[in-house]
């Protein structure tokens, strides 16, 4: 099965038994009572895929969460510590190596770690350059989700605060004369 999914989520700490679930490819139910760690699950993925806010707290014993995807390209496991901006990945996406990874871009660091974002797309077949196109006159925020030819729509998320994001999708034909230079 040729899908991205995540096969575990772990909690781990220095003397404390390791804290997992393990899923499958498809849809997978978490049932339970409350105060058993079903938002827990959910805050430890976000915390692996660069969230600010811990997991839970370190009073329990937990210092690291560790997160294993199945990709299309590979295999991939996330390790991350608290009080860390980084996290240390084992793969074997082809391109991709085993070793810290940043997580997101830092354009003062002289020699910045491979962006963690970057292999996530590799491993599902985004390989060119991504940007975030950004109006330097309003704050309006366009990400261009896929524009696979000229006869696919063009899908667009566009933000303008103080209103929510919106989700739209142009057909192309509709942009004739869109190009990179004519986004901002």
């Amino acid at each position: 099965m040729n899908e991205f999914y995540i096969t575990k989520v772990l909690a781990k700490g220095s003397g404390k038994t390791d804290s997992f679930i393990e899923l499958q490819p498809g849809l997978n139910l978490i049932q339970g009572r409350s105060n058993t760690g079903k938002t827990c699950i959910i805050k430890c993925i976000d915390f692996c895929f660069g969230g600010k806010n811990k997991p839970f707290d370190e009073s329990l014993g937990y210092t690291t969460v560790e997160l294993l995807l199945h990709t299309p390209k590979g295999n991939i496991q996330i390790t991350r510590s608290f009080g860390k901006n980084k996290v240390e990945v084992v793969t074997n996406v082809p391109g991709y190596d085993s070793c810290t990874y940043d997580l997101k871009f830092n354009p003062n660091k002289k020699k910045p770690a491979p962006l963690l974002g970057d292999l996530l797309l590799a491993s599902i077949g985004i390989e060119d350059e991504q940007f975030i196109y950004k109006n330097k006159f309003s704050s309006i925020t366009c990400f261009i989700l896929s524009s696979n030819s000229v006869l696919q729509p063009i899908n667009l998320m566009v933000s303008l605060p103080p209103f929510p994001l919106y989700e739209f999708s142009i057909p192309t034909h509709h942009l004739p004369h869109l190009n990179r230079s004519q986004i901002y």
